[in-house]
């Protein structure tokens, strides 16, 4: 088991590399990274999959270097299966405390804590009937416990919630747990840990789910677009707009699509940037230019401490064009110019009587 969630967390590792980077905060908020204002807004699954991802390499290795140890005595002292169930259950627990703060965090620490307040709390109960390996391997628990929960306070920007609340799991998991003896796991020890392999895959699946692209319809316009299934729409007077929930972290990101009523899509672009009345700090490219059937023309807005870059593109049909508004906070256009220009590129005309997703 311990091998198995080392495999899990390293392969994960992997993918966080390859989308961006592991210090990239918006790669880990992408990935399932713990943020207080997602998870309130229905993303639960990331009390799980947060415990599963880790912010660089050194976090990764020291985390694995911790979970090899204390899994392995795990698995010896209560099974493969509780071992699972443990890791699971109080990495959910330390994420949940961890809601406590308002920032992004991540990392397997939270279970790590859990086993070993678990095996503290089961040595302890047993400490009676310990051999002399078996006390002394309980006062380096404790101290190691002491001196890695000291530190967590201490040093800024770890994560000492998500440390205590896996801990203090651990320790009320671990006072109640059976000694494993061998052979095939009790019943509960099986259900427990089927349990925590549904949430693990339901969690990841849920993470998968809110990138899908589904669409959307605004009835009232007629128009209807596709976004990935995580971001929000709202229905403004003339607009149908898809609005990225990590905007919370201040990355804002939007598409806002429209018909207007003109026969040319170069004038369709003026009203929607509203080229006759630009506030302040905004930049408009001096031409626009074809992008296969649309018409766009791009422009950054500056404006105070905040600066968006991003398009508006146009398409005519008999009876007007549609228009589509799209931009990401400046320093992240690159990584989001893709969606952008994928939700952008979908809109179309729809059936003024079909309801909107």
């Amino acid at each position: 088991m311990t091998y198995g969630l080392l495999a899990l967390l390293a392969a994960l590792f992997l993918v966080e590399e390859l989308r961006g980077g592991s210090t990239d905060t918006l790669v880990l908020l992408r990935m399932g990274a713990n943020f207080p204002p997602l998870v309130f807004d229905g993303q639960w699954y990331r009390l799980v999959t947060a415990a599963l991802l880790h912010i660089g390499a050194v976090h990764l290795l020291m985390n694995g270097w911790a979970l090899f140890q204390l899994g392995r005595l795990s698995e010896v002292t209560f099974g493969g299966a509780t071992t699972l169930a443990l890791f699971v259950f109080t990495g959910i627990a330390g994420s949940a405390l961890t809601l406590l703060s308002t920032k992004v965090s991540a990392g397997a620490s939270g279970a790590i804590f859990g086993l070993e307040g678990a095996l503290v709390a089961f040595f302890l109960r047993h400490r009676d009937r310990l051999t002399p390996v078996g006390l002394n391997l309980l006062k380096q628990l404790l101290v190691w416990s002491g001196v890695v929960l000291v530190y967590g306070f201490a040093v800024p920007g770890i994560d000492w919630l998500g440390h205590l609340g896996g801990f203090l799991a651990g320790l009320a998991a671990g006072w109640t747990i059976r000694p494993w003896r061998g052979g095939t796991p009790g019943l509960l020890a099986r259900a427990a840990a089927s349990l925590a392999a549904a949430l693990v895959v339901a969690s990841l699946a849920a993470l998968i789910a809110g990138e899908r692209f589904v669409t959307r319809v605004d009835p009232a316009q007629g128009i209807a677009l596709e976004a990935p299934a995580s971001w929000r729409i709202e229905r403004e007077a003339q607009a149908l707009v898809a609005r990225d929930p990590l905007a919370a972290l201040g990355t804002a990101a939007f598409v806002s699509a429209g018909f207007e009523p003109v026969g040319d899509p170069a004038a369709a672009l003026d009203r929607a940037l509203g080229v006759e009345d630009l506030p302040p700090g905004f930049e408009l490219a001096q031409e626009p230019y074809e992008s296969g059937p649309w018409l766009r023309r791009t422009f950054v807005w500056r404006a105070e401490e905040v600066e968006l870059a991003g398009f508006a593109q146009a398409r005519c049909e008999a009876d007007g064009c549609l228009v589509a508004f799209a931009a990401a906070a400046g320093s992240l256009y690159g990584s989001y110019f893709p969606t952008l220009e994928r939700i952008a590129g979908s809109l179309r005309r729809a059936d003024a009587g079909r309801s909107g997703e």
